[in-house]
């Protein structure tokens, strides 16, 4: 199984840091608090990686849809941004050196997530230049939904007030014709 390491520097006297790369720093209360945060926020960024996954599934399964209709310069382009991903990917949990674990895993996901971007960009920029519009309007909305996901990530990545409710929440159906007659 695969599992999250993020390092936590502790003071004493002082607020507990999270280095998140970049020369940015998550700062908190106290070692209790840190403990507590830091297993809700493994949860969030690992669920936010398993999401980076099932964008990838989609990305990858719509290439394999249009496999047919790309030339062969653009099937190339395409299978090289998923291998890089791929690469990028299995490194995000890999163990670095102390102190600088988090920046470059951080960096992985920001990696990972550009390269997947850069996947379905390859998929848009042909399909205007052969006037696909099916393959078109499927690369925009995914573009859009990664560009989304990155964006929130960002903020979440930096967010003191972790929430899990997703987690939590269950979807059920109703039939509204049924609903009715009671």
């Amino acid at each position: 199984m695969k599992t999250l390491k993020i390092e936590v520097s502790f003071f004493k006297n002082q607020k507990q840091e999270i280095h998140l790369g970049n020369c940015e720093w998550l700062k908190l209360k106290s070692k209790t608090y840190t403990k507590q945060y830091l297993r809700k926020y493994k949860k969030v960024l690992l669920d936010n990686i398993r999401i980076i996954n099932s964008y990838h599934l989609q990305a990858y399964t719509l290439y394999r849809t249009y496999y047919f209709d790309l030339d062969h310069r653009t099937t190339r382009r395409v299978e090289e941004a998923f291998n890089d991903f791929s690469e990028s990917y299995s490194l995000i949990f890999k163990s670095y050196s102390s102190g600088n674990h988090n920046a470059f895993m951080f960096n992985r996901i920001d990696t990972t997530i550009s390269m997947l971007s850069d996947a379905v960009l390859i998929l848009k920029r042909h399909a205007q230049q052969h006037n696909n519009y099916s393959i078109k309007h499927s690369t925009n909305t995914l573009l859009k939904m990664i560009v989304d996901f990155n964006n929130k990530f960002e903020i979440q990545k930096r967010d003191l007030n972790l929430s899990r409710t997703y987690a939590n929440e269950t979807l059920s159906l109703v039939d509204k014709g049924v609903a009715e007659s009671a």
